[in-house]
């Protein structure tokens, strides 16, 4: 039987909390991380489904394990780690101030990413295409999760990348950092579309260059004093030699 994926840890979205979607593309690499967090600490022991609080939900929701890739078939109800299925990074986000959880996973390729659990669980269509010189990333119109959990908030998604983008339709973008805000009231017409060149990348990303040119200069550094130490001993010696 097929696993519902991700389905006690998006149970306790009923609260009402928001949930904050980050993926970084860096070169053939894709790095996911899906946050659900509550700040209002009057509402993480109140009951809120099945009889349980908020706070139960979470300790539950980490007893599973959860498979990365979509069409991963187990159990319903294992919670047995499995040899040579990928999972989840499952993590309690715990402190005075909020309460949630938090699922990685850092290893997607260009090629795997299209089959993401936790985006295939809000989108029934989400690919991952390479055409000629671009790398397209495109989803359906409709997010589904607010048609399962009727009181989740909103869902910001965050996406950067070292890639140049040619065209997107993110709400917001400030340098390599695209964002997506999808709200109740625009779950029907909420795609997410982004087109990255495949072979360019973005000047300086995360200062890249600057640490590149430190560490250059830091090796450049180490090599001119282990010379001029060598020097002066050698210098030295020649000079003691002279004076016999």
């Amino acid at each position: 039987m097929k696993k519902l994926v991700i389905f006690l840890v998006l149970s306790f979205l009923v609260t009402g909390c928001s949930a904050t979607y980050d993926i970084e593309i860096y070169n053939d690499t894709v790095k996911e991380e899906m946050n659900f967090l509550e700040f209002d600490s009057t509402k993480w022991d109140s009951t809120v489904q099945y009889g349980l609080s908020y706070r139960d939900l979470l300790l539950a929701s980490r007893e599973y394990p959860y498979p990365v890739f979509y069409d991963t078939i187990v159990d319903e109800n294992d919670r047995i780690y499995l040899d040579g299925v990928e999972y989840y990074d499952n993590t309690l986000i715990s402190d005075p101030y909020q309460l949630g959880q938090r699922l990685s996973y850092p290893n997607f390729t260009l090629t795997n990413f299209s089959s993401s659990s936790l985006v295939r669980k809000c989108y029934q269509y989400f690919q991952v295409s390479e055409e000629e010189e671009q790398i397209r990333i495109s989803t359906s119109l409709k997010n589904l999760c607010f048609q399962e959990y009727p009181l989740l908030d909103e869902i910001t998604i965050h996406l950067k990348t070292n890639h140049k983008v040619v065209n997107h339709n993110a709400n917001q973008v400030n340098g390599y950092h695209y964002t997506w805000n999808i709200k109740r009231e625009n779950q029907e017409n909420s795609p997410i579309s982004i087109t990255l060149k495949k072979d360019e990348y973005v000047f300086n990303y995360e200062n890249e260059f600057m640490k590149k040119m430190i560490y250059i200069a830091v090796i450049i550094g180490i090599i001119l004093s282990v010379g001029g130490v060598t020097y002066v001993i050698f210098q030295r010696k020649r000079n003691h030699v002279n004076e016999i």
